[in-house]
């Protein structure tokens, strides 16, 4: 039998000696889980091996002692223990650090872009490779040149950096653990652990001209090259049409309209394809056109057969209207 259906979170975590780990206690009812304040209810938290780890005063958190492996159990004042009753239970194992690493999100790649928002995050494992859960009283240094990051907001811990790059050039983040606050004590880690990651900062990559119309004729079919220019990034880049039956595209950003349509040309920087902009060549039906008033109102005129009459349209309304002649 299963206490209540009760689940108690974390269920397996590793914690440095002297640092604290807070549980929650939830229960599964009808396949959703609501959360149980456990002080001042039936149940109640119990640590196997006070020499490991022991329960704080709050009664729903722990705090590490000694290196080793333990249990957590969520216990019921109204059920006597008993072979028949699985009591819900978590593992902290107390490990020494071995090494840190330095993540970057979004998307993982230290190629930044200035203007965009990202951040750092410190992780330290065991020699077995385990990931170590960082509590607050954990002291982490991560620094990064002012000149290159506006740093926003950095935690308690040191361990997550959150900011803007703002200059383009290279630099690094460097990430230091070196103690362990135990009230007002500080327990250093000797020696301390570093690492760091290299980091290049690119202009944000953009297209010219954003936006190109051509005229069409459906009778003469002309066929165009237009190139693009990108501007930013790293210089290595991909370029791409959304439909290469209308419009081609090099890897140079020489585009050869095949047909009458609309598409997509986009540039993407290769270090980091997060780093991308796009053109959209048009094609459009036109024949002889010039411009004249009425009415305040910038207006483009067709030559038109018999029946057929132009709209009038404000500048606001598009950037060019072009007709054509009913056949």
């Amino acid at each position: 039998m299963v206490v209540a259906n009760l689940l108690l979170d974390p269920v397996d975590v590793y914690v440095l000696p002297h640092t604290a780990v807070q549980y929650t206690v939830s229960q599964l009812k009808q396949g959703h889980l609501s959360t149980i304040d456990v002080r001042g209810s039936q149940y109640y938290l119990q640590v196997e091996d006070n020499e490991v780890a022991e329960l704080n005063d709050d009664s729903i958190s722990i705090t590490a002692l000694s290196l080793g492996t333990t249990q957590v159990i969520l216990k019921d004042k109204n059920v006597a223990s008993s072979e028949l009753v699985k009591q819900p239970t978590a593992t902290v194992h107390v490990v020494d650090p071995s090494y840190l690493t330095i993540s970057i999100a979004p998307h993982y790649n230290p190629a930044l872009v200035r203007g965009r928002h990202y951040a750092f995050i410190v992780n330290v494992y065991d020699k077995h490779n385990n990931k170590i859960f960082l509590a607050d009283n954990i002291v982490i240094e991560t620094t990064i040149s002012p000149d290159y990051f506006t740093v926003e907001y950095v935690s308690k811990n040191g361990s997550y950096v959150y900011g803007v790059p703002i200059k383009t050039g290279k630099t690094k983040v460097q990430a230091t653990l070196s103690a362990v606050e135990v009230g007002s004590s500080i327990l250093e880690i000797t020696p301390p652990l570093k690492t760091s990651e290299d980091l290049e900062i690119f202009d944000p990559l953009s297209v010219i001209p954003p936006r190109t119309v051509l005229p069409w004729d459906p009778v003469t079919k002309p066929m165009y090259s237009v190139n693009l220019t990108a501007v930013g990034g790293s210089g290595s880049l991909s370029w791409s049409s959304s439909n290469a039956d209308i419009v081609g595209v090099s890897q140079t950003g020489v585009c050869k309209t095949k047909a009458q349509g609309s598409v997509t040309i986009t540039a993407v920087m290769m270090l980091n394809t997060h780093n991308k902009d796009s053109a959209e060549p048009h094609d459009h039906f036109l024949l002889s056109r010039y411009k004249y008033r009425r009415h305040g109102h910038k207006v483009v005129r067709a030559r038109l057969r018999l029946g057929y009459r132009p709209r009038y349209v404000s500048e606001a309304d598009v950037t060019i209207v072009a007709f054509c002649a009913p056949q």
